[in-house]
């Protein structure tokens, strides 16, 4: 995992997808054998991506373009997290959550992978109520891995917990305050 791209972080495909995936490595896996079969067959490659394509295309239509306010409140520990998908395919972070553990990050357990399983690789605004790590405890991560464009927050700081490795990967990531 140490060398560069050994891991790349995408959006999680649904079950269709997974299938079409496979189908098309195993026409790659046998090519051969699918040369062999009738004129028909050798286009099952062509049809695997085309449906792939298609699928992209619409995931990244409802993502992109849809005119619906999408809110889902998540359960992160002890405390909770909003995920407002605007109409203009804004995404809004409201709160973290977290626990006081050092082994286990809300950000990188529960809503990244929530984001990734909506086809969200970008949040636009992380928004915190105020800093007590169950309301800040995930914020980080998504920091560092969603290239966030804005912070807004109370103004309130505290010098306990994470809260300045936050305000560090806030400042280190260009974060507009």
């Amino acid at each position: 995992a140490a060398f560069p791209y050994a891991a790349v972080r995408t959006v999680t495909p649904n079950l269709f997808e997974l299938l079409l995936l496979y189908g098309l490595l195993s026409c790659v896996f046998f090519r051969a054998a699918l040369r062999q079969l009738h004129a028909p067959s050798r286009f099952l490659p062509h049809l695997l991506v085309g449906l792939l394509l298609l699928d992209v295309a619409s995931w990244s239509w409802h993502r992109l373009y849809h005119d619906e306010l999408r809110i889902t409140f998540l359960d992160v520990g002890q405390g909770d997290a909003v995920v407002v998908e605007l109409p203009n395919s804004q995404v809004m972070v409201i709160d973290g959550g977290g626990f006081a553990s050092e082994n286990f990050d809300a950000g990188e357990a529960l809503l990244a992978p929530f984001l990734w399983s909506r086809k969200i690789q970008r949040v636009d605004m992380l928004v915190l109520s105020h800093p007590q790590l169950d309301h800040y405890g995930g914020l980080t991560y998504l920091t560092e891995h969603f290239a966030p464009r804005e912070f807004w927050s109370n103004g309130e700081v505290t010098q306990s917990g994470k809260f300045p490795r936050l305000q560090a990967a806030l400042t280190k990531s260009g974060v507009r305050s």
